[in-house]
């Protein structure tokens, strides 16, 4: 057993909040393409493609983007942004400094909101406060979240918090991106995303290309649920037990297998075969 592969990936939110890959590369510390940058240099990529695609986002990212050169990249190329903060994390207030768990102490939740966490709708209570983090000098919001695990979540956002509808929109942002979890969940059960056959890492990346075609079919048949009768056919033959759901990949992904696991001839006899026109027979001095 060696180290193994890491996986960077951005996904866009659609219009029924299902995640959908704008960038998907898997990379190894052993490869020559990796640079001292490490990951860092993989982020700056991910954000490179979601605007050249995209164009101006609001990037949310969890406790692993807590890094001082993200915030001041983001905030070069001034795009909005929703981060999760370390607990350690030092937040200067009014000339002093605090760590975000002892920030966590000092308030209590001003606003209650309701929100979907793990697939579930819990109660939270939440509280905003003005503040720098190290090695930022520009003033941002800090969102203090109770109630919704056994830590508070505190994130750190350029959005516009002044009203509680704006506080409320910043929060969500972050929950929405949840939905990434399951994403991957679905990737890997459904697909066996980590269940190579292949040892080069090109091989692999090229699998990982068509995982991900095949995961944004789903999101397809999800946004066209309302023009086509493909979506209502795939969740029939899922045969769901559970009436009512807010992620719909993986009753997608078994009510296609499901039909297509019934199919006697391969996707080669849906296509009519083209044959050559057959030339006419002749005799000589006829016409």
């Amino acid at each position: 057993m060696g180290n193994g592969y890491y996986v960077t990936e951005a996904t866009a939110m659609t219009r029924s909040c299902h995640p959908v890959s704008i960038f998907s590369e898997i990379w190894s510390t052993e490869s020559a393409e990796f640079t001292s940058g490490g990951e860092f240099e993989y982020t700056k990529k991910v954000i490179e493609a979601c605007t050249t695609e995209l164009g101006h986002v609001t990037f949310v990212m969890d406790r692993g983007y807590d890094n001082n050169e993200v915030f001041r990249l983001l905030e070069n190329l001034e795009h909005n942004y929703v981060i999760r903060l370390k607990l350690n994390r030092k937040i200067r207030m009014n000339g002093k400094k605090y760590s975000a768990d002892e920030l966590c102490l000092k308030y209590k939740g001003k606003y209650a909101a309701k929100v979907i966490y793990h697939s579930r709708v819990k109660k939270a209570k939440l509280t905003c406060i003005k503040g720098c983090i190290s090695g930022l000098d520009r003033q941002l919001s800090i969102i203090l979240i109770y109630g919704l695990s056994d830590h508070p979540m505190v994130l750190a956002t350029n959005l516009d918090t002044s009203t509680k509808n704006h506080l409320l929109t910043a929060m969500r942002h972050y929950f929405s991106r949840w939905r990434i979890e399951e994403y991957f969940r679905c990737k890997k059960q459904m697909l066996d995303f980590e269940n190579f056959r292949v040892r080069s890492l090109t091989a692999i990346n090229s699998l990982n290309f068509f995982l991900t075609i095949c995961m944004f079919f789903l999101a397809i048949l999800r946004e066209t649920s309302d023009k086509n009768t493909h979506f209502h056919i795939c969740i029939e033959a899922a045969a769901p037990i559970r009436p009512k759901v807010y992620f719909f990949y993986y009753r997608l992904a078994d009510g296609l297998y499901n039909i297509l696991s019934k199919a006697r001839t391969g996707i080669r006899a849906f296509f009519k075969p083209v044959r050559p026109n057959q030339r006419q027979m002749r005799i000589r001095g006829f016409s």
